[in-house]
């Protein structure tokens, strides 16, 4: 399992998706409910299905990352700004 911390980067700070060795666990800086950290798979072509059948925006990604931690999409969305920006920095990533 790699940590947030430790995944590799390319030129620019951008996280190297080729490298990344999955999971990929993330430490909330804010816990919501109780949870306290999340941890993504590697992403599936059936995620990006999935979050392609949401409005384009923001839905796609709570979906994204709800389905890469198994958490559900509310606990997404109660996420603070800085963790959520995070997490979709991995996301980011591989799309």
């Amino acid at each position: 399992m790699t940590k947030y911390e430790d995944l590799p980067r390319a030129e620019g700070g951008v996280i190297d998706a080729q490298r990344v060795s999955w999971p990929v666990s993330y430490t909330l800086l804010h816990p919501v409910d109780d949870t306290k950290s999340l941890t993504l798979r590697e992403p599936t072509v059936m995620d990006l299905e999935a979050a392609s059948r949401q409005p384009e925006g923001i839905a796609q990604k709570v979906t994204m990352i709800a389905n890469l931690a198994e958490v559900s999409p509310d606990t997404v969305r109660k996420l603070p700004t800085y963790d959520y920006s995070r997490l979709m920095e991995i996301v980011e990533s591989f799309l």
